[in-house]
């Protein structure tokens, strides 16, 4: 039975932030100016109730915004090796993807066992104070800003180089020596790609870096491609392959609707078992992230993950949205109370509403529980009651979710429901429970690719081989 948390119960941890002045940046390596508005919209987040914060320096037009989060815990160790390529064989043979007409109506996952718990030899050497342990990975991305993360063994100093070319034209070092760091780049280009490299250094060690790229937000209504998936869990070694895949197809974002290990309050899972399978992925798009229940409202999520709160008005990490392109995407907490009086629907409400909502083509939701299923957990009926006929009054076009481990698309009034649970957790069968508006299920590891544009949004679900398995094209929802 899944807990609902009364609203407010719940909330991000605070974090210390505050503006660079420009002697803190390179003065050979001098970024683009920035709008004033830009500085004017830092400074809203510096008064933000939600989180305790604080102003270091002046607010030029040209500074980057740094959050400094805290430690979160015990270290990592490295990701056990194996064969990847036999186990992906034996999933390639039990788990390729079935329809609704030849789906049994119990499906053994025994060649599927999750691995992730295994080791090889002995454990690794304790690594230095000041390595890498966790990204480079982007977060809250916008036609101008970017925020990039990575976390490091110790307190250590950091540094981060970047621009439109692998050769760096601007730079910023951070004050001070911290383990979670957390750089907001802004005044970038939109539509632009930028190269970046963060470096950590401790005095007497030899410095560790980390390269990747990513591309800001189009500007206006421009078209974009995006991925999602789910239930990652404790299967680092499929979803290494996975997230490999989905990085191939080169979206601007992606969605991981919850579960990304099995104990959120394990600092040592999240870095094994999702970080560091992940990582190819994780330094070149960035991630829409939705707390699933094996997060557990753990701290590790609020500290890792830095979504859009502030800038979407729910004062709270636990729900948020952001417009990208032609999209608006709004990501809530299915864990919490979602009925008419709570403070999520509240919001939700104001959200979808809104001008932000209204100005786009496509309006995208992301939780974890899922709306309609037909495997073990079924649909949920508080969300089918409540939020369903909200989502159609606001043309709601897209709904993805999680939490039962298979694929499952639904169609509605218009409305695409998706459950793309297929990250890496064991698979559950389909057809177990009834789902009149179903399309098409599989119970198959997965990832779904989406191609946006004013006129299309076409989807294409793939097994973690990269072949296709199901495609559909949704219209743009009639103006009102």
């Amino acid at each position: 039975m899944r807990t609902r948390w009364p609203a407010g119960s719940r909330s991000a941890m605070s974090r210390s932030c505050w503006m660079p002045s420009c002697r803190n940046a390179s003065r050979a390596a001098r970024p683009p100016l920035r709008a004033r508005a830009d500085c004017n919209g830092i400074d809203r987040i510096r008064r933000a109730p939600a989180r305790s914060m604080r102003a270091a320096g002046s607010c030029p037009d040209d500074a980057r915004e740094l959050v400094r989060k805290k430690e979160t815990g015990a270290r990592t160790r490295e990701l056990a090796t194996g064969s990847l390529q036999a186990y992906l064989r034996n999933v390639a043979a039990s788990s390729a993807p079935r329809s609704t007409s030849d789906m049994p109506i119990a499906l053994t996952c025994a060649a599927l066992v999750c691995i992730a718990g295994s080791t090889h030899g002995t454990a690794p050497a304790q690594p230095p104070p000041h390595a890498i342990t966790c990204g480079p990975y982007l977060q809250n991305p916008g036609t101008t800003v970017m925020t990039v993360m990575w976390e490091t063994a110790a307190p250590s100093a950091g540094r981060i180089l970047y621009g439109t070319s692998p050769e760096y034209a601007w730079s910023f070092d951070e004050p001070e020596a911290i383990v979670l760091h957390a750089v907001r780049l802004s005044g970038l280009q939109p539509g632009t790609r930028y190269h970046y490299k963060v470096i950590s250094t401790r005095a007497g060690t030899q410095p560790d870096a980390r390269a990747g790229t990513f591309v800001t937000a189009p500007a206006g209504s421009g078209s974009f491609s995006f991925a999602a998936f789910g239930d990652s869990r404790d299967n680092p070694i499929l979803l290494e392959a996975l997230a490999g895949k989905v990085a191939a197809a080169a979206p601007a974002f992606f969605i991981h609707v919850g579960d990304f290990v099995s104990n959120g309050r394990n600092s040592a899972l999240w870095r094994r078992d999702f970080f560091a399978p992940a990582a190819a992925l994780l330094r070149t798009a960035p991630l829409l992230p939705v707390l699933g229940n094996h997060e557990n409202y753990a701290p590790q999520y609020f500290e890792y993950f830095a979504p859009p709160a502030v800038e979407s008005g729910s004062r709270t990490e636990a729900w948020y949205s952001c417009n990208y392109g032609c999209a608006h995407v709004t990501v809530l907490d299915s864990q919490q109370d979602l009925r008419p009086t709570s403070a999520q629907y509240s919001w939700l409400r104001r959200d979808l509403a809104s001008e932000r909502a209204a100005a786009a083509t496509w309006r995208i939701v992301a939780l974890h529980t899922p709306v309609y299923s037909s495997s073990l957990h079924g649909g949920d009926a508080l969300i089918q009651k409540h939020l369903v006929p909200l989502w159609e009054a606001y043309r709601v076009s897209l709904v993805l979710s999680g939490h039962d481990h298979v694929y499952v698309r639904s169609v509605k009034n218009g409305v695409t429901y998706i459950i793309t649970g297929g990250g890496g957790a064991p698979l559950y069968p389909v057809n177990q429970t009834a789902n009149p508006f179903q399309a098409y299920a599989a119970a198959a590891y997965h990832y779904l690719v989406f191609d946006v544009s004013e006129t299309r949004l076409n989807g294409q679900a793939y097994d973690v081989a990269g072949t296709p398995f199901d495609s559909f094209a949704i219209d743009p929802p009639p103006a009102r």
